[in-house]
């Protein structure tokens, strides 16, 4: 028996397993333990076109492996699909395989490896089978009810201060249902450890920024806030600004220029998100993120003086796109003529 004056929930998530025929009883691996495999794979099936999916199918695609990925959805379809198509054609030239959408029939072990048929009648047979779609929370064990704790599929319920229904246990990470990312967990511990210490009357909200993610493959795709779709469907004044890495001169003394920066924002210059798909395109989102948790509009990333040249040009060139059409409407050039009367 533990007591504590307050106890904090932590115990992660695991790779879950969709309910395909044939799959409880087919050996697969999981991101957590594809890295022990003994034997290669020479031909890697892949459930799940989501980040890992990608991610690792194009790691073994690069490794020497021949991958197939397959997926009930279309890839990544939460992100912009502009830039998913970007990801996705970079793979397909690499020689990645992709099944999506699609419905899978049936996964069994044959004497050399692994066969799933798909609805349409297709038959895909490779030698390893890696599961990558989603993972659950670990909540198995802990008798969650017992303390008065709710939860449902997602994770343990909790507040924006990340309180459960019992106001002495809190749930942080994976568990907490607020989104499987590391760097998720690493700023739950932050408002636990603010509002626990340093600002116990005032409590810190976990909801208070915008959470970015990124795909790791190459290119990478990042985003934060919402998308295009989801911004139409809330609001009706959506505008929406682009700039694409070819006209970057860092990017084309590099060679690299596949991708763009897409910036999505209202009338009046609040961002409500963006999605960047390109090299570092990590790095470059942390600008967007900065403006966005301090409440900034579109305006501050455009006085931003980028050192030249460099990528993050990329994204003031997007901001400043927005002024665009104020900036040369016959309007503004009239109003330009008259003031250079005076100079």
């Amino acid at each position: 028996e533990t007591l504590a004056r307050r106890i904090i929930i932590a115990t992660g998530s695991r790779a879950s397993a969709p309910p395909i025929p044939g799959l409880a009883d087919t050996p697969y691996l999981t991101n957590e333990t594809i890295f022990d495999v003994e034997e290669f794979p020479a031909h890697l099936l892949i459930i799940g076109a989501g980040p890992i999916g990608l991610e690792l199918g194009q790691t073994f695609q690069r490794l020497g492996s021949k991958v197939e990925i397959i997926d009930i959805a279309p890839p990544l379809g939460r992100s912009e699909p502009e830039h998913v198509a970007t990801l996705v054609q970079t793979l397909e030239a690499e020689g990645v395989i992709f099944h999506t959408p699609v419905n899978t029939k049936q996964i069994s072990k044959t004497k050399t490896g692994i066969q799933i048929e798909l609805d349409d009648g297709t038959v895909i047979i490779g030698s390893h089978l890696l599961v990558a779609a989603g993972r659950r929370p670990v909540m198995g064990d802990l008798n969650l009810e017992a303390a008065g704790i709710k939860s449902n599929r997602r994770g343990i319920e909790t507040d924006k201060t990340l309180r459960t229904t019992n106001k002495r246990v809190y749930a942080v990470g994976d568990v907490s249902g607020r989104g499987g990312l590391t760097h998720a967990a690493g700023h739950h511990a932050s408002i636990i450890i603010k509002n626990f210490y340093f600002v116990p009357f005032f409590k810190s909200s976990v909801e208070t920024a915008p959470m970015p993610a990124v795909i790791y493959t190459e290119p990478e795709l990042a985003n934060i806030g919402l998308g295009e779709k989801a911004a139409r469907a809330k609001h009706t004044d959506v505008r929406v600004v682009t700039w694409d890495f070819h006209e970057n001169d860092r990017a084309i003394a590099e060679r690299e220029t596949t991708g763009s920066v897409k910036i999505v924002t209202r009338k009046n210059g609040t961002i409500l998100g963006a999605s960047i798909v390109g090299e570092g395109a990590g790095d470059l989102l942390q600008i967007i993120a900065l403006a966005m948790a301090n409440k900034q509009k579109i305006i501050a990333l455009t006085k931003l003086i980028s050192p030249y040249p460099t990528r993050a040009e990329a994204v003031k060139r997007a901001a400043s796109a927005f002024y665009t059409e104020a900036v040369f409407s016959d309007k503004s050039k009239k109003l330009a003529g008259f003031l250079a009367r005076f100079h």
